[in-house]
């Protein structure tokens, strides 16, 4: 739970604690953790626009499963990162390569929201979409 930070305020502490929610949040979104994660560390305003042009809310990905396994097959490196944070409301934007099987088969840009509520951060957003650099994602290794 991403409670671990939550009695500091100062901007390096608050800083840290949107780190976590995002590690966390990448953790377990997820086939195997995501519906345990979902009702604990996710906003009820929950939003997702990916790189495929598909909008889910919360109800929606969890009937996603082919979309949950996926990403629980892929490993990511991220970088660019940049965070923002205004008040309740965290940003978190920057770029991220997927690899299957270690071969790298896309470049996204992504932004993740959150929103503080009872004292942590909780995940409400996200957004990706596939960069310029990225090479053109083999849909069919995607499926298996």
């Amino acid at each position: 739970m991403n409670s671990l930070f939550a009695q500091k305020t100062d901007p390096d502490t608050t800083t840290k604690e949107l780190e976590y929610a995002f590690s966390e949040m990448w953790a377990n979104t997820t086939f195997s953790n995501d519906y345990d994660y979902f009702k604990t560390d996710v906003s009820d305003n929950y939003l997702t626009i990916d790189t495929d042009g598909s909008r889910q809310a919360q109800e929606e990905l969890f009937v996603d499963i082919d979309q949950l396994k996926l990403l629980e097959k892929a490993t990511f490196e991220f970088f660019d990162q940049k965070i923002r944070i205004h008040g309740e409301f965290g940003i978190i934007n920057g770029r991220s390569k997927a690899y299957f099987d270690g071969e790298y088969v896309a470049e996204f840009l992504y932004t993740a929201l959150f929103l503080k509520e009872n004292g942590f951060w909780k995940y409400a957003g996200w957004q990706g979409t596939y960069s310029k650099n990225s090479p053109i994602p083999k849909l069919s290794m995607l499926k298996n």
